[in-house]
């Protein structure tokens, strides 16, 4: 699971909330079934004694291999071994078999387990296997809404509910094979921004030995009054390797791929799945409310209208993945909440209770998925409004008739625990799923990064080292070396000197400011005279405002300049040397220290030994972080 999670992240997390949907409701749905199975025990045939604890082995299975398809699979016998009962001994007495409830999971697990259209015969399949379960009207099933219409209306909304969940689970499939697809072209391009950068690095080290010769035939033409060409005419026939030659370094610089973001929302998907089927059922129930409306006349408007409104906020909530508003959560929950309230008035008896037993569900469901998407306070308060009105309901009811309100009221109610479950476990596994895409985003863009770095400042050498050789080929050849000559080199020597002391694979951001720096004063034509860079590996960006000062001071550098980067380990310094009249064009002022968020810049004026002119040296000094 560990490596699914580093490789199919989101794909991860889709099952994982799977797993929890079916486990817990498919384990509720069969726990409730045993437990009324063993109240009637003794008035149970042998046959269906049997059938009973032939499901066992197979539940106890299906939970202990539910990480995977076929474990899950596993449930749909346990299932149907049940519902079976219901056609080989129809006259058995007692009513036990929820077949509604059990028919609704064999459907759900079909249209989720199968492939895309395969899944979607459950659509069909499911409300077939019901009513050819209620058929010959066994005597053995729970009838709730099946006692209406025949059993059409359960049908209907079995067939709704099993829809929704199918839409679900596929859009929530699509979305994590895009998600992960898309992170595996980022792994993929991490791994080949790491071997350009590797690469480059290689190049760099076989490399070293030419640009050191080179460096030294620059400082020996520098400092020499006299020059021996002979010397100098092997570098005439030197093929200088170029870094694509080298390594045939090639990274893309395209954006990184980017999933879509409105449904990115862990809180969206962890609840997704679970709420899909309760709101197929609420909205599939309609049917019950325009059945009540047939039944009763304009008596029934108001709560038709209430149903019907319920069941809509609940259907729109699920397909927008709208998360309500505080404001709003109460108000709008209040609407299928109050539902049952409206028959307290009437005059209740065991007709009353066939048709309001499903209507109690539907507002239920309702409140249930109004109640996973708004906040705590408001799911609390929909489900005690809901929840008192239909316990007031059964009480008025008939004491043969009142189980059928009962198993209403439990209906819905054991879905509370899933609901809970499944959203703070699918939440929390998108969540880490969501975690593992930034880390493999920030990677790739890090590796890419460091790997455009790495061959730009490997091309910036190679091309500063070209110059370098055709001006000591020239000078071979016969050029003059005059005080503009040695100008030039001397602006070569320091870029070199910065490109090969800046390690694209580990420089900080001191060390590549660094070298900005001498690249900036060449273009200008001003010679920086490199000592050394050598800081951290901190690189975090150095504060705009103290980069702001350092480039205001640059842009004023007439002459030369000296630069110069060290760390000590606890902070990073660069120091540069420059005419002591720049220092008023950056806002500076010698012996002070100037403060810039997490950095320093102290101004000291020293003075040239050699023509007494005045210049200052700038410390720019931040500490290392790790």
């Amino acid at each position: 699971m560990m490596n699914e999670l580093s490789t199919r992240p989101e794909w991860t997390a889709l099952r994982l909330t799977r797993r929890w949907v079916f486990v817990l409701g498919v384990g509720i749905a069969y726990a409730i079934t045993l437990v009324v199975a063993a109240i009637d025990w003794n008035q149970l045939t042998g046959g269906e004694h049997a059938l009973v604890l032939v499901t066992i082995p197979f539940f106890i299975a299906g939970v202990a291999f539910s990480t995977r398809n076929f474990g899950l699979w596993l449930f749909v016998p346990a299932l149907l071994a049940i519902l079976i009962c219901a056609l080989l001994y129809p006259d058995s007495g007692p009513r036990w078999v929820t077949g509604v409830l059990l028919t609704s999971y064999c459907s759900y697990l079909w249209a989720v387990l199968s492939p895309r259209w395969i899944g979607s015969i459950a659509i069909v399949l499911g409300p077939l296997l019901l009513m050819f379960v209620w058929w010959q009207r066994p005597e053995n099933v729970i009838p709730g809404g099946l006692a209406l219409a025949n059993g059409s209306l359960a049908a209907i909304q079995v067939a709704v509910a099993t829809a929704m969940i199918w839409w679900a689970w596929n859009s929530l499939r699509s979305e994590a094979d895009r998600t992960d697809a898309d992170l595996a072209v980022l792994d993929s391009r991490t791994a080949e921004s790491m071997l350009v950068t590797e690469r480059a690095a290689m190049w760099r080290l076989t490399g070293t030995r030419l640009h050191e010769s080179v460096l030294n035939s620059l400082r020996y033409l520098i400092a020499s009054p006299t020059v021996d060409r002979e010397v100098l005419r092997d570098f005439a026939d030197v093929s200088l390797p170029t870094p694509q030659d080298a390594a045939q370094l090639q990274v893309s610089a395209a954006p990184v791929p980017v999933t879509r973001t409105d449904v990115s929302e862990p809180f969206n998907k962890g609840r997704l799945l679970v709420t899909a089927a309760l709101a197929g059922n609420a909205f599939g129930g309609i049917t019950f409310l325009i059945y009540l409306l047939a039944d009763e006349g304009t008596q029934a408007i108001p709560a038709v209208i209430l149903g019907v409104a319920g069941s809509l906020i609940a259907l729109v909530i699920v397909l927008r993945r709208v998360r309500i508003r505080p404001s709003w959560a109460i108000p709008v929950i209040v609407i299928p909440a109050i539902l049952p309230w409206l028959f307290l008035s009437q005059d209740l008896g065991c007709r009353e209770a066939l048709i309001l037993s499903p209507i109690l569900n539907i507002a239920g469901f309702c409140v249930m998925v109004i109640a996973a998407w708004a906040t705590r306070t408001a799911g609390a308060i929909g489900l005690l409004i809901w929840g008192v009105g239909g316990v007031l309901i059964a009480l008025r009811m008939p004491g043969d008739c009142r189980q059928f309100m009962t198993v209403a009221l439990v209906n819905t109610l054991v879905a509370l625990p899933v609901i809970v479950t499944v959203t703070y476990a699918g939440t929390a596994a998108y969540e880490r799923s969501r975690r593992r895409a930034m880390e493999i985003r920030q990677q790739e863009i890090r590796e890419r990064g460091r790997a455009i770095a790495a061959v730009d400042i490997n091309a910036e050498l190679h091309d500063v080292v070209q110059e370098a050789v055709s001006l000591i080929s020239a000078i071979a050849a016969g050029a003059e070396v005059d005080s503009e000559m040695r100008e030039r080199l001397r602006l070569v020597d320091g870029q070199i000197r910065a490109d090969m002391q800046v390690d694209p694979q580990g420089a900080g951001a001191f060390a590549v400011l660094a070298k900005s720096i001498v690249d900036s004063l060449a273009e200008r034509g001003v010679i920086a005279t490199v000592k050394g860079i050598n800081s951290s590996t901190d690189h975090r960006p150095i504060d705009e405002a103290a980069l702001g000062v350092i480039y205001r001071l640059l842009s004023a550098v007439a002459t030369r300049s000296g630069v110069q980067v060290i760390s000590n380990g606890q902070e990073d310094f660069l120091s540069m040397r420059v005419d002591a009249q720049a220092l008023s064009v950056a806002g500076l002022k010698p012996g002070t220290t100037s403060t810039f968020g997490d950095c320093l810049i102290d101004v000291d004026l020293d003075e040239s030994a050699e023509d007494k002119t005045q210049t200052a040296t700038v410390v720019l000094s931040r500490p290392v972080q790790a």
